[in-house]
């Protein structure tokens, strides 16, 4: 959902966070502000809110816990492949943990 106005009397205790982007990143947001016709802090506000719904949904059906166990996985992976810890042999790859 896109909120055109911030409402300040929905969300009283809202706090001021410093974010890093790029600025491509920036002309980005700005650009599609702009289109809205919003203002750059409502914008990233969005962004933050749409990210946080995908979050909770990925996390109530095991997507989020799925995705971080691939990353754990990879880690393992790419330290056995540095290390020299992965080994073929007749055909069955074994990685030394």
């Amino acid at each position: 959902m896109i909120k055109r106005r911030a409402k300040r009397v929905e969300e009283p205790r809202t706090r001021v966070i410093t974010v890093k982007v790029t600025p491509t990143e920036l002309k980005k947001i700005d650009k599609y502000a702009k289109r809205i016709k919003i203002n750059r802090s409502q914008m990233v506000r969005n962004f933050v809110e749409a990210g946080m719904d995908d979050l909770d949904l990925m996390n109530s059906t095991g997507l989020l816990t799925m995705a971080l166990k691939g990353v754990d996985l990879l880690e393992i992976i790419k330290n056995s492949l540095e290390n020299n810890k992965y080994k073929v042999e007749d055909g069955k790859v074994t990685i030394e943990l």
